[in-house]
């Protein structure tokens, strides 16, 4: 079989995500769509149809970031998709759901903008009880770092405003961002990871602080050192009542928050715990409570250079098509035990270009469950299965245990009970012990937030806030030692999952149960 030499460590140096991809279609992938070898597929106890039961219109849209919330007010979630990467101009898109789970094919919205969409998050940033939409832009290869920045596009009573009404005064390229409550003053404040910087330098980690509902326009904190960033995650990783951030950049750097004697919450802008450095760059990052710790995971991708002369033997007699078995690549899916070992604790026997990951409990036994997904096996082929792994004691099953047979390039996974057939409501309550910001709730995926009492006392927008699905509520004034804190919200232990993809089809894998 004949291989052809694509240069791709190379060319790293001078592009980003998207570009990667295509340079690979000079190696002989033209399909990007395809089915997992059926020998290579898990026994499943899953409940989820190996083919998604939703699929988007718009093939070449290039789909990287995503994020599930109630854009138009109707209860239920809709989808929103960052389009473009580095690969086209293309419009940030809302899905409207139909109050069934079920999206339309083509988008419900579109800006009237159009540029190189990576990242989304989503949140009430501007305090008006409706769901705004952030979006980070990574510029073109041909184009510099100083073309990308990241903007927001409020929603104005049900609908997103067509343009863009915030930008970052500051420009680089970035894939990503999230939005926390980094100070405990109770807004959401954007935090956003950064590629690239003028000159195709790594550039500093940043956050615009939010004041009143308004975010700045220059950032408030930057990290002490540059890196190659691409995404990141808010938590209360320690369980000290303070939202942390976790970055996923070489070395996984977690930045630890600390209240300072006076009351206040500051981020230091030099790392708490880094990993091991491993080969390749980790493109996503999630972190959770497995086995009664805090576990991070993420998915390394090397982009590994094919040799130019076959091994020993000659190459694999393997098809090359999508989700070929994983050759020469050493990346793999790995799990850290955050302030114990720089070490991973555990990574999948399977290899190739990591990308998303998630963890959320989809097998309904309360234990955190590891969905991942990639943009291919190097070099034989473009494109991968979602796979899901089992949780069990801490860490994960070497093997998946359910894997999907729609392959693609994956990227961003999400979950949610899109019908709102299963939702149940959970509480917790607390009798704060010491000063804190952050109440952490019972489960890593929430459905939305039925009330929040203080005291007793029911509080009301601007004395909270919480990220769509997320599983935190950050307080704007601090919950001091003696306070009853009780929080009651909406789960679902029949989650369905949406996959985007930067070259084919956006998913949705329903769960069967409630479909």
């Amino acid at each position: 079989m004949e291989m052809r030499r694509c240069g791709l460590a190379a060319q790293w140096a001078a592009v980003t995500l998207g570009a990667l991809a295509v340079a690979l279609t000079g190696c002989g992938v033209d399909e990007l769509h395809g089915e997992a070898d059926a020998a290579s597929r898990a026994p499943s106890r899953l409940p989820y149809a190996p083919q998604p039961g939703w699929s988007s219109a718009d093939a070449e849209a290039h789909s990287l970031g995503a994020a599930l919330a109630d854009i138009n007010g109707d209860g239920f979630k809709d989808l929103i998709v960052a389009n473009g990467n580095d690969l086209a101009e293309n419009p940030v898109t809302v899905f409207y759901n139909d109050g069934r789970g079920r999206f339309p094919t083509t988008p419900s919205w579109s800006s009237n903008d159009e540029d190189h969409h990576t990242g989304v998050a989503v949140g009430d940033i501007d305090l008006d009880g409706w769901v705004d939409v952030a979006i980070t832009v990574a510029p073109a290869p041909e184009n510099t770092a100083a073309e990308g920045y990241a903007k927001v596009y409020f929603n104005r009573g049900g609908a997103l405003e067509p343009s863009p009404s915030y930008r970052t005064e500051d420009r680089y390229r970035s894939t990503g961002g999230a939005l926390g409550d980094y100070d405990g003053d109770g807004d959401l404040d954007l935090a956003v990871a950064v590629v690239f910087e003028e000159g195709r330098a790594p550039g500093r980690v940043r956050i615009y602080g939010n004041e009143g509902g308004r975010l700045s326009p220059s950032p408030t904190w930057q990290s002490d050192t540059p890196m190659t960033s691409f995404n990141m995650k808010f938590a209360d990783i320690d369980g000290d009542g303070l939202l942390d951030m976790a970055v996923a950049a070489p070395s996984l750097p977690i930045y630890r928050a600390r209240l300072d004697p006076n009351g206040s919450v500051t981020l230091p802008a030099a790392p708490y715990w880094t990993a091991r450095a491993e080969d390749g760059l980790p493109f996503f990052v999630d972190v959770g409570i497995v086995g009664g710790s805090p576990r991070l995971v993420t998915s390394y991708n090397d982009f590994w250079d094919p040799p130019s002369e076959p091994p020993p033997g000659g190459w694999p007699e393997t098809e090359n098509t999508p989700c070929a078995p994983g050759l020469g690549s050493l990346s793999r899916l790995m799990v850290y035990a955050p302030f114990v070992d720089e070490a991973p604790i555990w990574s999948a026997e399977s290899v190739g270009w990591g990308s998303g990951v998630l963890l959320a409990d989809v097998s309904g036994d309360d234990v955190l469950d590891l969905l991942a997904t990639r943009w291919g096996p190097a070099v034989l082929g473009m494109g991968a299965p979602l796979e899901i792994y089992l949780g069990g004691a801490g860490v994960f099953g070497a093997k998946p245990a359910w894997v999907s047979r729609t392959c693609t390039v994956g990227e961003t996974i999400l979950v949610a009970d899109l019908s709102r057939d299963s939702l149940e409501e959970a509480s917790i309550s607390l009798s704060i012990e010491r000063p804190r910001a952050v109440v952490t709730l019972l489960h890593q995926v929430t459905e939305g937030i039925v009330e929040v009492r203080r005291n007793g006392v029911a509080l009301g927008r601007g004395e909270y806030v919480v990220v769509p699905g997320g599983n935190w509520v950050s307080f704007g004034q601090r919950l001091l030692p003696g306070d009853q804190v009780t929080v009651r919200y909406l789960v679902s232990s029949q989650p369905d999952i949406v996959l985007t993809s930067t070259f084919a089809p956006n998913h949705v894998f329903y769960r069967r149960s409630s479909r």
